[in-house]
């Protein structure tokens, strides 16, 4: 009967060649039109059968389709072993899911597929071994690196689950099937669950995570225990959804179950650390907890140093406590830095902190912006440097990351002097690696060289700023690979540029421009312009010492146009830009007037594109003041006037006067008649406004409605 079945399934093979693996970009045809048979264990299999068609599952991998195509080959080494096959396979679609240059949608599920139809092919008979727990944990692996899959996750935690024998639905669907093919069945270990639990802390899926974990600890899943990898990675969970102190309490649990707990985790932990008190039995049962080590410690360092991170909503998420505050983040990663010295200081060698210990420290601090976390990071970097150098702990020794940090903790610490010590740090950097002949792990890199240029263009040093940064950009020029500098780059550069409000500082932003549009288009996209750093030579040209600035402005502003550029799009910020250019024209009569002309154009472009802001009707009102060169006595035949009272009007409607828009208000009031131009007396009686006098105009007297969506800003001009 049997040797029958084989040969209709023979017969009928002889059609899937055409329907079968019609793979293109070259991949190797496995159904041929000459069957050739495979022996193994006295068990015929076609490679023409249709149980064959699930290689096309894994096409597309480039290792597969050389695997796939020694198929057609007889030689019998290349069968030896079906599982190792199966699993290197398994294992190519896992690495496929999250490569940049191989990724594929849909090779998780293919993976999965494989898996399944192999499985289906040994209960039926027709393949010599069953897939193992390293089949199963590759497709878990190819399902964790999914980035395409929003539910990949789940997939993964459903696919382990329903292959666990404390599963419900697993039995439900066992019941039905005999005892020979239950004995087949893969059961996950500890592997599994660690990888699943993995990807859900790559996403930052710290609840699906966490509960995981406790499952596994109260003995949901009989025969596997949560081990030292498990607890890890629930902390890389809770560090990556920037959860520190849920962090933090994990890694307390785990101390407090561990040998560690012998050591306090506070500043008074000289007494009660006597370990005369720990029984034999007690010390036997802590030994076969998972120990924490230097990955747990570090992972939630690294939970408070991501906690430091500014984001859109950071001031919201500090109101609504979901982020703690830089002062407190720091104090607690500077405390569990000194627990971990304590305990390594106890004999405890597997929590050493290490080089990533101090750098994360050192990230968040860099984030706290006041001049006391400043001096504490550099106070740390000493530290680092003393132990790597006199106690002979090399593996201390500060690398690139570590300066790095503590060069942005200058940047953001306002302090005057803060460029000039950054830039101290690299040279210091750059002497050590050219004394150490090209090899040492703190060459300064794109990242390091980026962060002195972005110190140097904060603005407290208006001389020096500028050609400081060209200067350390030409040094990165010279340095090639090793400090290629990128878009990033250029933009601190040109901010530079445009706080030093110099004649020569329009020629050199618009040079730089220039240099990064010519090398994208040569090749170099690391250099892409984008509306950045248009925006920025706006404010060079806006900045800028020039009479015809307003002109030179919507010039740029129309090359932005051209570019027809998804990332060159002008937004407020552009037309912001334009009218402050507009407002700080200066000149003849004709300048004056083609600024006017290109104001009212901006302003028309912004009612129809986008939403204008406080500032726009600033630099708005500042340039209808100022570019009027009538005579302002003749209110009635005055077009710019009216212009001017218009913009304010409209600018109540919107909701949008501060204290700043009504200060150019006050300066274009020069007599009665223009007051109640801008107040007259219908508004003022029904929105009880109170009238400003020559000394006194607030914000604060005039309706809400007036104010209720203004910014609060201060004008630099």
């Amino acid at each position: 009967m049997k040797s029958t079945t084989t040969r209709v399934r023979a017969a009928a093979a002889a059609l899937f060649p055409l329907l079968l693996l019609t793979v293109t970009n070259g991949f190797v045809a496995i159904i041929k039109n000459k069957c050739t048979i495979i022996m193994q264990n006295n068990r015929c299999v076609h490679r023409s059968s249709p149980y064959y068609d699930y290689y096309a599952l894994v096409k597309g991998c480039a290792s597969t389709r050389r695997w796939a195509s020694s198929l057609s080959e007889t030689n019998d080494n290349n069968y030896q072993n079906p599982l190792l096959s199966l699993n290197k396979n398994l294992d190519s679609l896992a690495k496929q899911s999250s490569s940049q240059q191989l990724q594929e949608p849909g090779a998780a599920s293919r993976a999965q597929e494989l898996l399944q139809r192999i499985e289906a092919l040994h209960n039926e008979g027709y393949y010599a071994v069953s897939p193992d727990v390293v089949s199963l944990n590759s497709v878990l692996n190819a399902w964790a690196r999914d980035e395409t899959d929003p539910d990949a996750t789940s997939k993964a935690l459903q696919l382990m689950l329903s292959r666990y024998p404390n599963n419900q639905e697993g039995e439900e669907n066992n019941n039905n099937k005999s005892d020979s093919k239950n004995s087949n069945r893969i059961i996950p270990n500890i592997i599994s669950f660690n990888t699943v639990i993995l990807a859900f802390a790559k996403r930052g899926a710290s609840k699906e995570a966490r509960d995981l974990l406790n499952q596994m600890k109260n003995a949901t899943f009989e025969g596997v225990e949560p081990d030292i990898i498990t607890y890890n990675s629930v902390l890389y969970a809770h560090a990556i959804a920037q959860e520190p102190k849920e962090a933090e309490l994990l890694l307390k649990d785990m101390i407090a179950s561990s040998s560690l707990s012998m050591v306090k985790f506070d500043n008074n932990n000289d007494e009660n650390n006597n370990n005369n008190n720990i029984t034999m039995e007690r010390r036997k049962i802590i030994e076969r907890k998972p120990q924490p080590d230097t990955i747990s410690f570090n992972t939630v360092l690294l939970a408070w140093a991501k906690s430091t991170q500014r984001g859109r909503n950071y001031a919201r998420q500090q109101k609504q406590q979901k982020k703690p505050h830089q002062k407190i983040a720091c104090a607690r990663a500077e405390e569990i830095l000194r627990h971990m010295e304590k305990l390594y200081e106890a004999g405890n060698d597997h929590v050493e902190p290490d080089v990533y210990s101090y750098t994360l420290v050192l990230q968040a601090l860099s984030q706290d912006r006041r001049p006391a976390a400043t001096e504490r990071a550099m106070k740390l970097l000493k530290h680092m440097e003393m132990l790597s150098t006199k106690e002979g702990r090399e593996h201390l020794s500060p690398n690139t990351v570590t300066y790095t940090n503590v060069i942005t903790a200058l940047c953001n610490s306002g302090d005057p002097k803060a460029a000039m010590k950054a830039e101290i740090l690299l040279n210091n950097m750059i002497d050590r690696y050219e004394n150490e002949g090209g090899v040492c792990i703190c060459i300064p890199d794109t990242v390091t060289f980026t962060a002195v240029i972005t110190c140097w263009g904060r603005g407290y040093q208006h001389d020096e700023g500028p050609n400081r940064a060209l200067a350390l950009l030409g040094r990165m020029q010279q340095m090639g690979d090793l400090a290629p500098p990128n878009a990033l780059t250029y933009i601190s550069v040109l901010k530079a540029l445009a706080h030093s409000q110099t004649s020569t500082g329009v020629d050199t932003a618009t040079s730089l421009l220039k240099e990064m549009i010519d090398a994208y288009d040569n090749g170099n996209f690391a250099l892409e312009p984008t509306t950045i750093h248009y925006n920025i030579v706006l404010d060079v040209f806006a900045k800028s010492s020039h009479h015809d600035k307003a002109v030179q402005a919507y010039d740029l502003y129309e090359q932005m146009l051209a570019q027809n550029s998804t990332k060159i799009q002008p937004n407020i910020i552009t037309y912001n830009s334009i009218l402050r250019a507009c407002a700080n024209t200066f000149g003849s009569p004709e300048t004056k007037s083609k600024a006017f002309v290109i104001t009212m154009r901006i302003f028309d472009k912004i009612i129809k594109t986008c939403k204008p802001s406080s500032i726009t009707f600033l630099f708005l009102l500042k340039a209808l003041r100022k570019l009027d060169t009538s005579d302002k006595n003749s209110n009635s035949e005055n077009t710019q006037w009216k212009y001017f009272v218009q913009s304010f009007q409209y600018c109540c409607k919107l909701g949008l006067v501060n204290d700043i828009v009504l200060g150019q208000v006050k300066l274009a009031c020069s007599n009665e008649q223009q007051r109640q131009d801008l107040f007259p007396s219908k508004i003022v009686q029904n929105h009880a406004v109170r009238m400003p006098d020559d000394d006194d105009w607030s914000a604060a007297d005039l309706p809400t409605k007036w104010t209720n969506k203004a910014s609060q800003f201060q004008y630099r001009r």
